[in-house]
């Protein structure tokens, strides 16, 4: 049967009839003139080949036929209802799945929290967080995750993104390491050999620093700020990172946390997304969940 020869406003009119068995209520529940009705009614036997009802007392009976057709009509237009008008997002109930990107940090200062929130308000749903190094905004592009959280000082217009949490750079290194015996300038700095972390701050560092003629030797390169503590407690190694990072660290090895000794600009912790999920209710209820997890954490 050839869609484009059908009027699909008459599977309204059969679910109508379905339900009511009578032309008048039917008329009057989809508010259509009952001769209008009956028109509507004709073209349907002809559609179906099928009287689909008869008459019975003062309403209609339907025929086999037209019983066959109740759920198969009845999901058709419920589909295209939920097309048109989506069923709003409720957590308790959703059983979606989110996947985010984001370094290793994020989800000890952030996600974290976000996961016991999860926990409690939507208990059927699964998150599946992608730590692994490297860029994240390819795969957001690609559709392969949901939402990619980082300190992007560089990113495409693209994406929407929204600002977490903002802080400072630091540095941080042992206890007692002789960097904080004497004045730690831009000279020290690069002197001294530095843990590099495999993130879109770090890589967005790399460019400024040679812009601005700072030398940075990196012999250390790691995934994740907290490998790269860990490696600072055991060597003269430095690294830099954003300041909040660094505390959330103290919690677990000892070190010492002091300026950068240069000037650079504020950080933000962000939440990034593609604009195809920007009015997508369950999306739209995962960053203001995030986004409420970070305001009450602070700066």
């Amino acid at each position: 049967m050839d869609l484009n020869r059908i009027d699909m406003n008459l599977l309204v009119v059969l679910e109508a009839l379905l339900q009511e068995q009578s032309v008048t209520k039917a008329a009057k529940r989809i508010g259509r003139s009952q001769s209008a009705m009956s028109h509507a009614l004709n073209r349907l036997r002809h559609t179906f080949n099928d009287p689909l009802f008869v008459s019975a007392g003062r309403g209609l009976e339907p025929t086999p036929r037209a019983l066959e057709l109740l759920a198969p009509v009845a999901g058709v237009l419920d589909d295209v209802r939920d097309i048109l008008d989506p069923p709003l997002f409720d957590p308790a109930t959703a059983t979606s799945e989110f996947r985010i990107g984001a370094p290793d940090s994020t989800v000890m200062i952030v996600l974290s929290d976000f996961l016991a929130r999860v926990a409690v308000e939507a208990p059927n749903m699964d998150v599946s967080i992608s730590s692994s190094a490297g860029s994240h905004l390819d795969t957001l592009a690609a559709g392969h995750i949901d939402l990619a959280m980082d300190t992007f000082m560089d990113a495409p217009e693209l994406f929407h993104r929204q600002g977490l949490i903002e802080g400072r750079l630091v540095v941080v290194a042992r206890e007692g390491h002789p960097a904080r015996q004497s004045a730690f300038d831009v000279e020290a700095f690069s002197q001294w050999q530095h843990i590099w972390v495999d993130t879109a701050l770090n890589r967005s560092l790399d460019v400024r620093f040679e812009q601005e003629g700072i030398d940075r030797r990196c012999p250390v390169r790691v995934a994740s700020f907290f490998t790269g503590a860990i490696v600072a407690t055991k060597t003269d190694y430095i690294m830099v990172l954003p300041e909040l990072t660094a505390r959330r660290a103290l919690d677990f090895v000892p070190l010492a946390v002091f300026p950068v000794p240069m000037e650079l600009p504020r950080l933000a912790l962000e939440q990034m997304w593609h604009p195809r999920r920007q009015h997508d209710p369950s999306h739209q209820w995962l960053r203001s969940t995030i986004a409420e997890v970070a305001r009450s954490i602070g700066p």
